[in-house]
């Protein structure tokens, strides 16, 4: 999820208000972290 017109990622909690579930945090944190790494690989790349 884009927090940002820049590199941003949103994970865990932040977009789940409802639920704030440890599992959800987890896998989403996970999510951002290969957004990350995707991003970082991308910007080598160029």
């Amino acid at each position: 999820m884009r927090t940002a017109p820049w590199f941003g990622e949103a994970a865990g909690d932040v977009t789940d208000d409802v639920d704030r579930l440890a599992v959800t945090s987890a896998g989403m944190g996970c999510m951002a972290a290969l957004g990350a790494e995707r991003y970082l690989t991308a910007l080598e790349a160029t």
